[in-house]
């Protein structure tokens, strides 16, 4: 709220755009700090929860027409999704082998961006685009994270996951 008053956005819905990266898709589509998102190829966004789940579940290299609020003005900007490189992940000997992981939007967890056909994570169920964040129990907000997750090697995964905006819990052996 206060934050709206002081940009003198009252009433207005969206996703208020803080930081801009350098070198992001972001910055190179010509977003900057202080816009408002208020659509992603014309359906209305509420929140940063709602832009985030949008864009991490548009898959790579798409492109997305934003709505955007600037001042006085409404643009539309295209923007393309990028995938952020990360660093690499071992999983070997883990239900989550064959998986190449990239970053999901805003810290919400990791993006699975490809999986090895036959692969222990293709027979388990995952599918490209899945947002992993959680295993066992523990918070995934980072590849970090992730790997501390599967450090011990665990033979079986408890792995939270958004799939279509939707929660699920897969059970990866």
């Amino acid at each position: 709220m206060i934050i709206a008053e002081a940009l003198q956005l009252s009433g207005l819905r969206g996703a208020l755009i803080a930081n801009v990266e350098a070198g992001s898709s972001a910055e190179k589509a010509g977003l900057q700090s202080g816009d408002v998102v208020t659509a992603v190829n014309g359906r209305t966004i509420q929140s940063a929860r709602d832009l985030r789940n949008h864009i991490g579940l548009t898959p790579i290299n798409s492109k997305v027409a934003l709505a955007v609020r600037r001042g006085d003005e409404q643009l539309v900007i295209d923007v393309v999704i990028a995938a952020e490189e990360l660093p690499s992940i071992d999983a070997a000997g883990t239900p989550l082998d064959g998986v190449t992981f990239g970053a999901a939007a805003d810290g919400a967890g990791v993006m699975i961006e490809r999986i090895a056909s036959g692969s222990p994570a293709d027979r388990a169920g995952l599918r490209q685009g899945d947002i992993l964040v959680s295993v066992n129990r523990s918070r995934v907000r980072s590849v970090e994270d992730l790997q501390k997750a599967l450090d011990a090697r665990p033979a079986i995964l408890a792995l939270e996951l958004i799939r279509d905006g939707r929660n699920l819990l897969l059970i990866a052996k």
